[in-house]
């Protein structure tokens, strides 16, 4: 689920309305760069079929300080999505 600039994830969609966060991602980050990477390979997930790589996407924080670490966040959609090459300043 999307919150303001936050992409919320619950256990369940029942939980969705009213459960706690299993984790959240801000996708504008104050300290740093997300990218959305729709090329993800067999190395980066290999418990994940070839076939289905085309499923997942992956959003990458870069932090504009060595104090963080970058972080992946990969997402498994139902459909094949496909990404543009969009640019945007925040």
């Amino acid at each position: 689920m999307l919150r303001d600039n936050k992409l919320l994830v619950y256990n369940s969609r029942e939980e969705s309305t009213s459960g706690p966060t299993v984790d959240e991602f801000d996708l504008c980050p104050h300290n740093g760069v997300v990218s959305v990477c729709s090329a993800v390979t067999q190395t980066e997930l290999a418990n994940v079929s070839a076939s289905e790589l085309v499923y997942v996407l992956m959003l990458e924080f870069e932090p504009d300080t060595v104090n963080l670490s970058n972080r992946l966040f990969f997402i498994y959609t139902v459909q094949h999505l496909k990404i543009s090459n969009v640019t945007q300043n925040v």
